[in-house]
């Protein structure tokens, strides 16, 4: 009986005497539970596939459609919503073929997915001839240069846009330029101030910071303050 209440001692006790750590910036919005997010984004892709149905022709519906399929497949991690996307994505184009940026967009989301990234771009800048400041086809614009080593051009478009749009979204941007030019602390600000401009309705984007953020700890040794963000994450 004495062995066996040392023994819990051992295992519990330390549990209730470790001080408590706080979470290193703290998520500030309301979240739900995985599963609800899931049924949501289910019922969001049913919605758009009834659409569509009912639509063939209409290519705003099959676009959205196409967005939906790559939101699943980045939360899902499953390459066959890619497929849906990219199929969705060029019936919408034949539908609509001039002033698509939805359709546009997630095929070079796609692209760059694939590792395509001159094609990424090629369909980047296919959208910002539309709409000249499209944040998300400057954002593939961005990431694709850095992953074919094109720095002093990716870092070139992140400035101009962080003059004229400097969102928690943009910054993120310029810190992914900043970790790839070795450009640790200035990386790390841009990360925290991009947190601190982060808004409610996008809990994939806020972990994702916080874990490129930690990334960037865990690289310099910080393994504490990483582990806490990929905690949060």
């Amino acid at each position: 009986l004495l062995l066996a209440l040392a023994l819990l001692a051992i295992l519990f006790v330390p549990r209730f005497l470790a001080p408590r750590v706080s979470p290193l910036f703290p998520y500030p919005y309301k979240t739900v539970r995985a599963d609800e997010a899931l049924r949501r984004l289910e019922n969001t892709i049913a919605f758009y596939e009834s659409r569509a149905q009912l639509n063939p022709n209409d290519g705003l519906e099959l676009a959205s459609l196409a967005g939906a399929y790559v939101t699943k497949a980045r939360v899902s991690g499953w390459s066959n919503w890619y497929l849906l996307a990219d199929q969705a994505a060029k019936r919408s184009l034949a539908n609509l073929p001039t002033f698509n940026n939805g359709a546009l967009l997630v095929l070079g989301e796609i692209a760059e997915a694939s590792h395509d990234f001159k094609e990424a771009i090629r369909l980047a800048n296919k959208v910002l001839e539309y709409q000249a400041g499209n944040e998300g086809a400057i954002s593939i614009l961005i990431t694709a240069n850095i992953a074919q080593g094109n720095l002093d051009e990716a870092q070139r478009i992140v400035d101009e846009l962080v003059k004229r749009l400097p969102t928690g979204g943009v910054l993120s941007l310029r810190a992914l330029v900043e970790v790839a030019k070795g450009e640790d602390e200035a990386a790390q600000k841009d990360f925290e101030a991009a947190i601190g401009l982060e808004e409610p309705g996008d809990p994939y984007g806020s972990a994702w910071l916080r874990t490129q953020l930690g990334r960037l700890h865990a690289r310099r040794g910080r393994n504490q303050e990483a582990r806490l963000l990929f905690r949060e994450a």
